[in-house]
């Protein structure tokens, strides 16, 4: 496996894991990060790559070669990781949602529980209504 980033400011770095997933009968999880955030540099990439069970995919930047759209789009994605100013959490919280990502939100994900109840929660309650396992208004 192999991980890339993008950060704009060093470059395209690579790193590399070479763990054995197959033989622990668990499938991975699949990381992508829009932000690169130093709490995202620092504390979670690190775990992610020492991981069993999680793939560093990509990192999207405002000024590297990956934009915060195109990872999104991207479908060797399962989560994301957002750990972007708060101001910013709603929007993208709700976007990878609809895009079919698990979302993992740095705090606050929403300013309130009106901004999160009005943007973020309707999404989740028809994208993931276990229950009747189908969408509903």
């Amino acid at each position: 496996m192999t991980i890339i980033w993008s950060d704009g400011g060093d470059g395209s770095r690579m790193a590399r894991n070479d763990l054995n997933r197959e033989e622990i009968g668990m499938s991975t999880v699949r990381w992508g990060v829009i932000g690169n955030a130093k709490i995202s540099r620092d504390r979670l990439q690190p775990a992610i790559e020492a991981s069993a069970h999680g793939e560093l995919v990509a990192v999207a930047s405002r000024s590297g070669d990956l934009s915060y759209e195109a990872l999104l789009a991207r479908d060797d994605i399962d989560a994301l990781y957002i750990p972007l100013p708060n101001h910013l959490h709603v929007e993208w919280s709700r976007k990878a949602l609809e895009a079919g990502k698990h979302v993992l939100c740095e705090k606050p994900c929403a300013a309130n529980g009106v901004e999160l109840r009005r943007h973020v929660s309707p999404v989740l309650h028809l994208r993931y209504n276990r229950k009747s396992n189908q969408r509903v208004k």
